[in-house]
């Protein structure tokens, strides 16, 4: 006896999406495909990402490294404060400077960030934890079977 092979017809994602009744089915769908999407995209563009990734983790070490140590001056100038050491006055004079280059250090990661995916993705909204997932390890729609 002959064993029959059922071969699916391609068809646009809309028709797909359109035939299942589950609403959560057709939003596991569709993650899946812009999931994949992005993925795609994030391969295409891997040797521009990659140094960008690099400086970017650099960064953000210096970034970290910088806020705690603004932490602990606020800490101590507080300690100062509260013993007498200093007065309101000189409390606020020496708290501004160190608030607003907290503030300034923060501000220069995130525009870094987005000036350059919006140079390399102009249409999409993605994320450096995007990019990095997609970049570091085996994807997550690669491992996903779905049954529709």
């Amino acid at each position: 006896m002959k064993k029959r092979l059922l071969v699916r017809k391609r068809q646009p994602l809309k028709v797909v999406v359109d035939g299942i009744k589950d609403q959560d089915k057709k939003v596991a769908l569709l993650e899946y495909w812009l999931d994949r999407l992005r993925y795609q995209m994030v391969v295409d563009h891997k040797a521009e990402l990659e140094p960008f990734v690099e400086h970017y983790k650099a960064m953000e070490e210096e970034a970290s490294a910088k806020m705690e140590e603004f932490g602990q001056k606020i800490v101590a100038l507080r300690r100062k404060l509260r013993s007498g050491e200093i007065g309101n006055k000189q409390y606020q004079e020496q708290l501004t400077p160190l608030k607003r280059d907290r503030k300034a250090v923060s501000t220069a990661l995130l525009q870094y960030e987005s000036r350059t995916l919006d140079s390399i993705f102009p249409e999409t909204i993605i994320t450096v934890e995007e990019v990095e997932r997609y970049l570091d390890e085996e994807c997550e729609w690669n491992r996903k079977r779905l049954f529709f």
